[in-house]
């Protein structure tokens, strides 16, 4: 069984996440936009940091989806943890666009509150993604990768062989 040999937090950007240059969002599906896929003996979290005793260490999700023109996508984004095959997926948090643009807080696992219930926080691990989804509040709308941002907290946990 592997160890956790060291674990840091760090934050992806938009470069660091791959998807199609373009896709088409509409308001009744959500739509895969963006993927991580963890590297090789890793295990990674959403999130970072943690809020404890009015100590907020948490990281800033924050996300400004647009159109080729560029012009702003009023989308929802939903975030999982999804299996290598695309069999399996645990979803870890919706966010609405009103939120996410100016900046979301979200802790180590994504701030499901399971570590202060004593249960195992929920990660990504080797080989497996975190995948963002998004569907537009109304409408529709050609998202645009090279004319977005993204900025992602994660926490990553290196592991012995």
């Amino acid at each position: 069984m592997a160890t956790v040999t060291s674990e840091y937090p760090t934050t992806l950007t938009i470069n660091d996440l791959t998807g199609e240059s373009s896709v088409g969002l509409n308001a009744s599906t959500y739509t895969t936009i963006l993927r991580y896929q963890v590297g090789r003996r890793q295990r990674v979290f959403f999130g970072n940091g943690s809020l404890y005793l009015g100590n907020d260490t948490r990281g800033t999700f924050t996300a400004n989806l647009n159109t080729s023109a560029p012009a702003d996508i009023q989308a929802d984004i939903r975030v999982l943890y999804e299996d290598v095959n695309g069999v399996r997926s645990v979803f870890l948090r919706g966010m609405l666009y009103t939120d996410y643009e100016s900046g979301v807080k979200v802790g180590k696992g994504g701030d499901t509150g399971l570590a202060n219930n004593g249960q195992r926080l929920l990660f990504a691990p080797e080989n497996d993604y975190i995948v963002f989804e998004a569907r537009t509040v109304s409408g529709t709308a050609t998202y645009s990768k090279a004319d977005s941002t993204c900025f992602v907290p994660i926490t990553v946990q290196t592991l012995s062989a």
